[in-house]
């Protein structure tokens, strides 16, 4: 599943082989974006790719698996410069 966007596949061992080297380069990015998802999620992901390979779970629910989901995402909020930047931006911009 990728974990960003909600995309679900149903992947054989040989195809996330085919994935992990395509993606060799970029492995990192790779392993944080796609997680395999655990055995007691397994009656949601049926449920949601209802016999297809690929599916798209709607991430603004709150069942299991998108909490889940939700937690295994790679993005955080700023770091210390980013928010040092912002803060030093908007009061040069309220000084008026």
């Amino acid at each position: 599943m990728n974990v960003n966007t909600g995309e679900l596949f149903r992947m054989s061992p040989e195809m996330e082989k085919e994935l992990a080297r395509r993606f060799s380069e970029r492995d990192e990015r790779f392993k944080e974006m796609f997680k395999p998802v655990p055995v007691e999620f397994s009656e949601e992901v049926e449920q949601e790719l209802n016999g297809q390979d690929r599916g798209l779970v709607d991430m603004t629910k709150g069942t299991p698996l998108v909490k889940w989901a939700k937690s295994q995402q790679s993005h955080k909020g700023p770091n210390r410069k980013q928010r040092r930047q912002m803060a030093k931006e908007s009061r040069r911009k309220n000084r008026g």
